[in-house]
């Protein structure tokens, strides 16, 4: 670890260069002294929001109607964070008609990037209309799975894929005397449950950054359960479907979506085959070797319940690594379902939290406790009003993040998660600065399903910034 002079001159580094953050060791981003990273932080943030700001349509016109044209303090992010909404605010009517040109034009709302010379007419799917701006410029969307009839597009670019495969290698490594695994030298075995190994979903992307970033000519050590792509338009089906099964309602399908749900239907009679495939594969032929197991809960206990069920004994090594997290996607688990994941993997298991708006994804410690890598700031806000929790003391609240490292979108979010801040830190572990408690939950959750951000300074700026994204000319 460095010591007090190198850290100073890391911290001198950053605030010039803040790319430095993917080259310092994780125990040294973990020992920079709080109130050096929260100062450094704000002087980051004042000079992305500038740059930004003219070249980012929706930050531009939020900027304006809330009244602020510098950042003073953090507390300056709330009302120019972006509603996690915003990703899905396009006209659902322009996807079922194919209005590409409409969408690109509200797509460019939230990019950084130059979309209006890209030609998109006669685009056949929502992949290909994707394909064709990642063609043209640096931009690499990421998709959710979308739970509510709608997927959201994320604008993310190149400069964020290379954020996210240090993240990724970050959230695997050991700090101190943590379990870990390293696995830039590719020679680690990979496991990860995924029904497919690339796609334009937010996590299977990862997945496909690793494999492609440290595996390069040894992807056969990467294991997934299922092959292929899976496309934006097989994600926005599944919501589409989803939302229909919520709402008791019967959904006809288009002549395209037919090919797409046979697809789909295809391959999920295959998946019980697969399964069989990946825990001979990934599992009883792997015995002995030393593993990183990634997946989220759901996954892992799938996986466990198919070894179980076949009568197969997990003989990894016993310093393999379960890393997981994500929550439940609101799997309902059966009575015992953490029992049977401890007894089929007996190895060490750490959770992580984070999600697509932000490569500074929060590493769980010894002490059960979540620590966000610091080129991401993370803020505290009232769930009913959106006003700024204080960043002193312990916070519950709604989860803001911003992510120093993001140029290609302006990479501020009010997310759907509540949580609980320990801003004094202090962690047994070692990491110094905030953490966050392991208890994350839905706001939709808590409120019945709804979750309707409200802007602080102005109530109805949120809904005049979709208007204005839908309405571009």
């Amino acid at each position: 670890m460095a010591n007090a002079q190198e850290l100073a001159d890391h911290v001198a580094r950053l605030r010039e260069e803040p790319e430095h953050f993917l080259s310092m060791t994780t125990p040294d981003l973990f020992a920079m002294g709080w109130p050096e990273v929260e100062t450094l932080q704000l002087a980051l943030l004042q000079r992305r929001f500038a740059e930004l700001r003219p070249r980012v349509k929706a930050l531009d016109r939020l900027a304006t109607e809330v009244g602020i044209d510098a950042i003073k303090t953090i507390d300056d992010l709330v009302p120019l964070a972006l509603p996690h909404t915003m990703y899905k605010s396009y006209s659902a009517l322009d996807i079922e008609n194919a209005r590409w040109e409409r969408l690109t034009k509200w797509l460019s709302t939230l990019s950084a990037y130059d979309l209006s010379n890209i030609e998109v007419a006669g685009a056949e799917s929502i992949e290909a209309w994707l394909e064709r701006i990642e063609a043209a410029t640096p931009m690499r969307p990421v998709s959710s799975s979308g739970t509510l009839g709608k997927i959201s597009f994320l604008p993310r670019g190149v400069p964020e894929d290379v954020a996210q495969l240090e993240m990724a290698l970050r959230m695997f490594e050991p700090y101190g005397d943590e379990p870990g695994i390293d696995l830039r030298d590719g020679k680690t075995p990979f496991i990860c449950p995924w029904p497919s190994d690339s796609g334009r979903q937010a996590f299977i992307n990862t997945i496909d950054l690793v494999r492609n970033g440290v595996f390069k000519g040894h992807e056969d050590r990467v294991y997934t359960v299922g092959k292929g792509y899976i496309t934006a338009d097989e994600l926005k089906l599944a919501s589409k479907l989803r939302r229909a099964e919520a709402l008791g309602e019967s959904v006809e399908l288009t002549e395209p979506e037919k090919k797409i749900a046979q697809l789909v239907a295809e391959r999920n009679r295959a998946l019980p085959g697969r399964m069989d495939m990946f825990v001979d594969e990934a599992i009883v032929k792997l015995k002995g070797q030393r593993v990183l197991f990634f997946g989220f809960w759901t996954q892992i206990f799938e996986v466990a319940r198919a070894c179980k069920q076949k009568g197969v004994k997990v003989e990894w090594a016993a310093d393999s690594v379960i890393k997981t997290g994500g929550g439940t996607k609101g799997f309902v688990f059966p009575e015992g379902w953490r029992e049977l994941i401890d007894e089929v993997f007996p190895f060490a298991l750490k959770e992580l939290y984070g999600m697509s708006e932000t490569t500074a994804i929060s590493i769980g410690c010894s002490q059960k406790r979540l620590h966000p890598l610091p080129w991401g700031i993370k803020h505290v806000v009232d769930p009913d009003t959106s006003e700024p929790l204080p960043r002193k003391g312990v916070q519950s609240g709604r989860l803001l993040v911003h992510d120093l490292l993001s140029t290609s979108l302006w990479p501020t979010t009010l997310t759907g998660d509540l949580v609980t801040m320990d801003w004094d830190g202090g962690c047994a572990c070692g990491r110094k600065g905030p953490f966050f408690h392991n208890e994350i939950s839905r706001l939709a959750e808590r409120n019945g399903g709804d979750d309707k951000i409200t802007c602080a300074k102005t109530p109805q700026a949120y809904e005049r910034l979709e208007e204005f994204a839908l309405n571009i000319s």
